[in-house]
């Protein structure tokens, strides 16, 4: 089995001086989506091993997040 891991883009940081994330992974896990403005999301990622908190935000102006569903490789909603 995969571990749990966070990886980041070589070299990369953000205008704060914090790594940019490349690939999240983690098993057994709790998902939250929120909206902090119309230019930034909280996701938040939690087991009983891991509790990370993620930023996602727009660098110019309205931040779009969409959502699809699959449920037996088929689209079954959009938002």
């Amino acid at each position: 089995m995969t571990k749990d891991r966070i990886t980041y883009l070589d070299g990369e940081f953000t205008k704060y001086n914090e790594p940019v994330i490349d690939e999240l992974v983690m098993h057994n896990a709790l998902v939250h989506l929120e909206s902090l403005s119309d230019s930034c999301y909280m996701l938040i990622v939690n087991n009983k091993k891991h509790y990370w908190h993620l930023t996602i935000h727009s660098k110019s102006g309205q931040a779009n997040v969409v959502a699809r569903v699959y449920e037996d490789n088929k689209v079954e909603k959009e938002g």
